[in-house]
């Protein structure tokens, strides 16, 4: 009887098959007793979540409601969309105002169906908007009947509102048919620039008169940004983000019922931004559980089944894009994109692959744009409403983060609410550990970056990007825009040329635990350095024994290495032992590193590293083996689950290279 004949035997009882299910795996994998097959075949999450090796229809939760419907688990239409599945909105960084104004054109003239800009009036980190004149050059030509715009959030949202709103009057559009979100995150850019609590409390009365505005005025108009994405690329778990959704949401709704606004209007007024990875069945489940936890609160709150459906806008993660080797980033962004579109979002960013780089180039922006094109058309991945729904692994998940991300939120409420869990640092000390915890997998490859951490290419081709030295002349001597103005008054000074204003950080409270963070980064630090000496010896490898004997083990340090930026000597086999030590003194290394079977590292190891030392080895290191004993000639072991970058560290300082 074969292996699936004894457990899909239909007059087996569930209990009966998964036992007889795991007394195979047991048997395959070499494990004594069931429970290690298990533990062999279980990962958990960043939130503890079990990830089990099998899952069946008695363990999945009871799935709520329908597509379209409350609690909105399964997606927020019942039918799919005749013609735009998602939204495709593209972001624009470019510093100059008039490139980024090719650039958008471009990405609309390619597919896109609305633009994301990023603004930054010093053009660091995105376009040079200081006044009315500059967004009027980006947007020249850009019909906002028909394309829609997202403005990221920025500690410029009010003056960069009030220059808009003066921009759409000079046009002379039909505001009801513009689709504009303005960005406003006063508690996520209070958090991530470190701002005080008078900034906190300007931007918050000037993010609740755009939103009065909003709906007085423009009824596909929505300004406030639930900033969970600051959490994702702070390093912090799925749930955290999902909790932070929920927190960040109560302290909107306090100010906005204040003014005067119901529950319904205060819930339409606001769109999540959330981080979508490269882990496609947990972005998924995230974005699932997203919407129901959201519509539990928004229930509890008071307000209709209708407005409790979140609106979602997903982009590329920062945190698992990679400057080395950022071809691989394609897929890790397709990816991301896939998740998004079978998880629920209704819009979709995609970043340029080159992101960490360099400025993008054509082709970059290209890629990342046609990455969304060939989902929705040649995939037709938007056909099929929750494709995921009834799916044990995702019902599981989604159920499991729901409920992981609920009780963060009440711990956040019991500490007073978000506001009061950032001042005592509650949520600062929760983060810390959450990326520690994630450092730890990455700095030992349990997180695995292909091309950077694993499988680095020392020769890789570098991507192309484009050279744009452009800086903005700072109006110094023009009137700035001052804090809580009325947004009549806003519009006036944006028609005379008013600057937007400066804004300083409180840097009492630096370093930052929400500054971003970037999985590669150590890695590539380590890369950087190892490539400004480019006369650096290779590793040597003292391979033990036959090729065939030491073959794993020098994969395996190959590999390790070159995540360093270090070359290492070929696997060969020497006749004699003086040929193994002239080959090591031709070599000029200062690292030798034995790589061979477990029975001759027992009769061997130890005088081959005295041997070594003696012909001019600072250090010899071990692959694998058992552990050294305490009087040890070798100076090192290693093996996998090691700390990775300790470890690289540690050659480089052996060879000699120095870090700036």
């Amino acid at each position: 009887m074969s292996i699936i004949d004894n457990f899909a035997d239909q007059n087996l009882s569930f209990e009966q098959a998964k036992a007889n299910w795991q007394k195979e795996m047991a048997r395959a994998l070499g494990a004594k007793t069931d429970a290690k097959t298990l533990g062999l075949l279980t990962r958990k999450t960043q939130d503890g979540l079990v990830i089990g090796p099998i899952t069946n229809i008695r363990q999945n939760p009871q799935i709520e409601g329908t597509p379209g419907h409350f609690p909105f688990v399964r997606g927020p239409i019942s039918k799919p969309h005749s013609h735009q599945k998602w939204d495709i909105r593209q972001p624009v960084t470019t510093g100059e105002p008039e490139r980024a104004n090719r650039h958008a054109l471009q990405e609309l003239a390619g597919g896109a169906s609305s633009l994301h800009l990023n603004i930054d009036p010093t053009a660091k980190s995105g376009i040079a908007i200081q006044e009315l004149a500059d967004l009027e050059m980006v947007l020249r030509d850009v019909d906002l009947a028909i394309a829609g715009l997202g403005f990221e959030p920025s500690v410029h949202s009010a003056d960069l509102g009030g220059v808009m709103i003066a921009h759409l009057e000079q046009q002379k559009l039909d505001i009801s048919k513009a689709n504009i979100h303005f960005g406003f995150s006063p508690i996520g850019q209070s958090t991530k620039h470190s701002l005080n609590n008078n900034q906190l409390q300007n931007t918050l009365e000037e993010a609740t008169q755009f939103a009065s505005w909003n709906i007085d005025n423009a009824p596909h108009f929505t300004s406030l940004t639930l900033s969970s994405d600051l959490i994702h690329e702070a390093g912090g778990s799925a749930a955290l983000e999902l909790a932070w959704i929920c927190a960040e949401t109560v302290e909107y709704l306090k100010v906005l019922l204040a003014a005067g606004l119901s529950v319904d209007q205060a819930a339409g007024q606001m769109i999540a931004s959330i981080a979508m990875d490269a882990n496609l069945h947990l972005g998924i489940a995230k974005l699932r559980a997203a919407r129901r936890v959201w519509a539990n609160l928004l229930q509890n709150c008071g307000a209709s089944e209708t407005a409790s459906c979140l609106n979602i806008q997903t982009s590329t993660s920062n945190r698992m894009l990679t400057r080395r080797e950022p071809w691989v980033n394609i897929l890790r962004i397709s990816t991301a994109a896939f998740g998004s579109v079978l998880g629920g979002a209704q819009i979709v960013s995609t970043t340029p692959f080159t992101k960490f780089c360099g400025m993008p180039n054509e082709l970059a922006r290209r890629l990342a744009r046609n990455s969304q094109l060939v989902l929705q058309e040649e995939c037709a991945a938007g056909q099929v409403i929750d494709p995921s729904g009834g799916s044990h692994f995702h019902e599981r998940m989604t159920d499991q983060l729901a409920h992981a991300a609920w009780k963060l939120f009440q711990q956040i409420e019991q500490q007073g609410g978000l506001l009061a869990a950032l001042e005592n640092r509650w949520l600062q000390k929760i983060i810390m550990e959450q990326q520690k915890q994630r450092q730890q997998k990455v700095q030992t490859r349990k997180q695995a970056m292909i091309g950077v951490s694993d499988f680095a290419n020392l020769d890789e081709t570098i991507a192309p990007t484009t050279d744009h030295n452009w800086q903005p002349k700072i109006n110094t001597d023009r009137l700035q825009f001052p804090v809580s103005l009325p947004i009549k008054e806003r519009v006036a000074l944006a028609r005379t040329g008013s600057v937007f204003a400066n804004v300083t950080s409180d840097s009492r409270t630096t370093p930052n635990p929400f500054a971003p963070q970037r999985d590669a980064e150590q890695f590539e630090l380590l890369r950087d350095a190892a490539d400004s000496q480019p006369r650096l010896p290779a590793v040597f490898l003292a391979s033990m024994g036959a090729v065939a004997d030491s073959a794993p083990r020098a994969g395996f340090t190959r590999n390790l290495m070159a995540a360093g930026g270090l070359q290492i000597s070929d696997n060969v086999t020497w006749e004699t032992e003086s040929a193994l030590l002239d080959a090591f003194a031709q070599s000029g290394s200062k690292l030798a590193i034995l790589c061979g079977p477990d029975a001759l590292y027992a009769q061997s190891a130890e005088n081959w590293a005295v041997k070594l030392k003696a012909g001019g080895a600072d250090q010899v290191w071990i692959a694998g083996g058992p552990d050294l004993p305490h009087n040890s000639k070798l100076d090192r072991r290693f093996a996998a689950g090691c700390n990775a970058i300790e470890l690289l560290q540690a050659a480089h300082a052996c060879l000699g290279i120095k870090h700036v």
